[in-house]
């Protein structure tokens, strides 16, 4: 232990915390983004680094990083140890929800965000005033963004993921159809039909892969025509007031849609069964302040949204 001491005498313990975003990036622009510094600094700390382990450590071809074989080499170990940093760091903080000065970031799609996140934030106002929220968006999967870190904590459909997240169940997610009010009496008339005669709005999240109504449909031998392709459900909805277009959606995401807008919430004739969906966080980035956000989110999910 004294001989190990002495070899990290004098080192820059954060320059182990550059070595591992750029193996994980293989760019200085990405885990200078990540890290919150400039490119400059990242190359200045590759520089002491080369000179510590007395390697080049990463070689350019063409625009990326290519790491040498002794990058390589320590790769898990340097992962491992600021992991182990981070559990100890965790674990010592308490949150004092009336007291701590904390931040906790959270993704999600923007149905499930319209649904949970006004409740969290007025609950969070009440209880935990020194807290922040960062909302994002899922613009990727919970693996890239935890372990990028740019999430602390991702909501998304249950999946298999690396042993270094945990996770928590949420809440069962049923689907419902919106429809505009021009197209609503001539759907439920004949809701099959319609359903695969209109165009549909599809709402596409990068990461996340095909939707649970599309990988149902398929297994039944069906198709749905979707000329119209979008990131957001808010989206989805502003078209569909507009008349000509479905989106079927989260139902609770549906019924408050159809509060502000022109659309009405109809059955979805081949509707797929619930889809679970899960809090997903990083083990060694846990924190007293990321754990009362869990709570709290599990205490304001309803179990189901079924009909």
């Amino acid at each position: 232990m004294q001989r190990a001491r002495a070899s990290l005498r004098g080192i820059n313990l954060n320059l182990f915390a550059v070595l591992d975003a750029l193996l994980r990036h293989n760019s200085v622009g990405q885990a200078a983004l990540e890290l919150g510094v400039t490119p400059s600094a990242v190359s200045h700390s590759l520089r002491d680094l080369r000179t510590i382990f007395d390697d080049e450590l990463f070689v350019r071809v063409g625009r990326s990083l290519e790491p040498t074989d002794v990058a390589l080499s320590c790769q898990e170990d340097i992962r491992g140890g600021l992991e182990a940093l981070a559990r100890t760091l965790n674990q010592r903080r308490p949150f004092v929800p009336g007291e701590t000065v904390a931040e906790v970031m959270i993704a999600a799609a923007d149905a499930m965000r319209t649904t949970l996140i006004p409740q969290l934030c007025e609950k969070a106002a009440r209880e935990a005033p020194n807290l922040t929220l960062v909302i994002g968006r899922c613009t990727t999967s919970a693996v890239e963004l935890l372990e990028s870190g740019r999430a602390d904590i991702v909501i998304e459909p249950a999946c298999s993921r690396p042993t270094w997240t945990e996770s928590l169940p949420l809440t069962d997610v049923t689907f419902a159809t919106l429809v505009s009010g021009s197209e609503r009496e001539r759907y439920e008339a004949n809701p099959e039909e319609v359903y695969l005669e209109l165009p549909h709005v599809r709402i596409v999240i990068e990461g996340i892969g095909k939707s649970p109504i599309d990988i149902h449909l398929e297994k039944q031998g069906i198709e749905r025509r979707s000329p119209v392709f979008v990131e957001s459900f808010h989206a989805a909805v502003e078209i569909v007031a507009r008349g000509h277009y479905l989106a079927t959606v989260p139902r609770v995401f549906a019924e408050e849609s159809a509060k502000t807008q022109d659309v009405c919430v109809v059955e979805t004739p081949f509707a797929p069964p619930p889809v679970p969906i899960e809090l997903v966080w990083h083990k060694s980035r846990d924190s007293g302040a990321s754990r009362w956000v869990r709570e709290a989110l599990a205490e304001i999910a309803p179990k189901s949204s079924t009909p």
